[in-house]
């Protein structure tokens, strides 16, 4: 859907000559709006794989193949927790999501000040179907999917 809307017109100053020739700008705001309805019984799912997860600089940077099952979007949110070697959280990130194709969204999350020190890391990688800006009962359920890479601080 395309939602269209006109201003006036906008005079463009710095015209020396003005008794023959008007400058002037018209402005146009779109707005695409992607609309989608469900006819019929309707699933959905997610398949998850290549889980990538580095550190450049002052980030950690994630990436994954997320595959959409079945016959609607998967609409839900990414969670990602990085834990230390003995399993305490060093933080948590999450970032709403809707797949409608395969995708390999690359998420960036800035890390805590300091840097992270030296050691191995995990990256617990989940995929809900849960969203805190949306009504439950709009958001289609699936199971989570859930994947871990391991991350090395030389």
């Amino acid at each position: 859907m395309v939602i269209a809307a006109q201003a006036g017109r906008v005079p463009i100053s710095g015209v020396t000559d003005t008794t023959a020739i008007q400058v002037g700008l018209t402005l146009e705001v779109r707005t695409i709006i992607g609309v989608n309805y469900r006819k019929g019984p309707v699933t959905t799912g997610l398949a998850l794989s290549q889980l990538r997860a580095h550190i450049v600089a002052d980030s950690l940077i994630t990436s994954a193949r997320l595959e959409r099952r079945g016959n609607a979007a998967f609409i839900g949110t990414i969670r990602q927790t990085l834990l230390d070697s003995v399993g305490r959280v060093v933080q948590s990130y999450q970032s709403p999501i809707g797949v409608y194709v395969a995708m390999e969204p690359r998420l960036a999350n800035l890390l805590p000040p300091p840097r992270l020190a030296r050691g191995h890391y995990w990256l617990r990688y989940e995929v809900v179907t849960e969203r805190e800006d949306l009504d439950p009962a709009v958001v289609l359920k699936a199971p989570a999917v859930r994947d871990s890479v391991q991350l090395v601080v030389p």
